[in-house]
This record gives C-alpha cells, sequence and structure tokens, in this order.
C-alpha cells in the first residue's frame, strides 16, 4: 500500500505504524516527522486569516524547524483562535485559560525531530524499533491533535483549503 498524503489520517497512522512493524524503523520516523510538519503547516494556513501567500512566505524559510512552528502559530492562529501551538520553555509561557495550547507535551515532538534530523543528516545510520516506536506515537499523537483541533474549527486538512480574498489596497482621500 502506498503513502499518500491524500490518505485520511487513520490510514497514513496506519501505513507508518506498518513500517515500525516491517522493522524499518527509520522509515516510519521520517514519515512520521513528515506528516506532522505538513500537517502543522496546513493547520496554520488553513486556521489563519491572513492571505496564503504571506503565510507561505513566512513558512518557506521554516522547513525542519520545529521551535518556529510555535512562533508562526502564535503569529496566524492565535490572534483569531485564542490558543497556541505549545508552550516553549524559551517563551517562558504559562498556560492560560485562553491561551491552553494544542500540543501539550513539545519537548517529546521536539526530541523525535532531533532523531529525524541525525537520520537525515547522517549522524545516525539506523535506529532500533523500541526506540523509534516512541517516537514515531509521540509523532501521531501530536498530528492528531493538530488535525482533530482543525477540524474542531471546520477546517479540513485532507480537503483543499479554501481561498481567501486577498487584502485589497485601500483608496486614499
Amino acid at each position: 500500500m502506498p503513502f499518500l498524503i491524500a490518505d485520511d489520517l487513520d490510514a497514513r497512522e496506519k501505513r507508518i505504524m506498518g513500517f515500525l512493524e516491517e522493522r524499518e524503523p527509520v522509515i516510519a520516523i521520517l514519515l512520521a516527522a513528515a506528516d506532522f510538519e505538513r500537517t502543522v503547516r496546513r493547520a496554520i494556513l488553513g486556521l489563519s486569516t491572513e492571505p496564503t501567500k504571506k503565510i507561505r512566505k513566512k513558512l518557506a524559510t521554516e522547513y525542519g524547524a520545529i521551535n518556529k512552528y510555535p512562533c508562526a502559530w502564535q503569529r496566524f492562529v492565535t490572534p483569531r483562535l485564542k490558543r497556541v501551538l505549545a508552550l516553549t520553555s524559551a517563551s517562558g509561557d504559562e498556560p492560560t485559560k485562553l491561551h491552553e495550547p494544542v500540543l501539550t507535551d513539545f519537548a517529546s515532538i521536539r526530541k523525535a525531530f532531533k532523531l529525524r534530523n541525525e537520520l537525515i543528516h547522517g549522524d545516525h545510520g539506523t535506529v532500533g524499533v523500541e526506540y523509534a516506536s516512541e517516537r514515531v506515537k509521540t509523532l501521531l499523537d501530536a498530528t492528531r491533535a493538530v488535525t482533530e483541533y482543525a477540524q474542531a474549527n471546520d477546517v479540513d486538512l485532507i480537503k483543499r483549503l479554501k481561498p481567501r480574498p486577498r487584502p485589497r489596497p485601500r483608496k486614499q482621500s
């Protein structure tokens, strides 16, 4: 069965977990990380009211930079929906009723992305199934949390995102 981005969340999870069962943990961690990153980016695009072009330009510099996604979310999504993506230790954020995080264990997501980066850049040649399983599960749970949050706000991340009208220049009087 091929791995298709257009598959629903359950099908993608099943396929990623299948790589662990097939004793291909490197593929599982890479796909789980890619799926998470794609989901967060699409959620930012879908949940924001900013022009898509502006958001894409900002996100273009942030591929694989896991620590930048909470900042992008805060800039583009939080003003409208009053939820942050995650609390980051660097920001010193404290949870509040209005800014409850969508992702509650961002430290584990960072660890999973650290492994992803080490695999991609050749610092690790391979990884054991047990070690990868924990990180894959972390990423799949985070992907599900973001997907469900988007769905609760009427954004389906599988379908084509609704276009937003471009801001029109103001007439000067």
